[in-house]
């Protein structure tokens, strides 16, 4: 099935679970106290692995967000850093190739794991007891990581 098109793999995609697999914080104690604005920086890459069970193929598509708030007077003071990593089980008759995967990666996927990443920024920096950040809507996202 080399020549199968995104819209014949779209056709039959599932995605099965979303989760969260880690979640690591640092946090600066000037943060608390800091009453400027706050440039946060978003960085993000995915990567997929492959499973075949019963004429179907599981893949899990990985998520890696680095969210990185700076003071807006030094840029290279960082307040905070979190790295998160979401897992999203997707179901499909066909085996996913490198092109489909490519163009996927584009949109579809973080289509489907941006509200998780936005409401997760939100809440751990609210129960930390600082201002919560709030994350751009997808169609304002930072950077991609390469």
């Amino acid at each position: 099935m080399s020549n199968l098109s995104k819209r014949e793999y779209l056709e039959h995609l599932k995605l099965e679970a979303i989760r969260l697999r880690s979640l690591k914080s640092e946090i600066s104690k000037e943060l608390y106290n800091y009453k400027g604005e706050l440039i946060v920086d978003v960085k993000y890459r995915l990567d997929y692995n492959e499973e075949t069970k019963e004429k179907e193929y599981n893949n899990t598509v990985s998520m890696y967000f680095t969210l990185n708030a700076c003071c807006e007077e030094d840029e290279r003071k960082s307040l905070f850093n979190t790295n998160i990593i979401y897992d999203g089980v997707y179901i499909n008759k066909y085996k996913i190739n490198k092109r489909i995967f490519s163009n996927l990666s584009k949109n579809l996927f973080i289509i489907h794991f941006w509200p998780y990443v936005r409401e997760l920024a939100q809440s751990i920096t609210g129960r930390m007891g600082i201002r919560p950040f709030l994350l751009p809507p997808l169609g304002q996202l930072i950077k991609k990581d390469d």
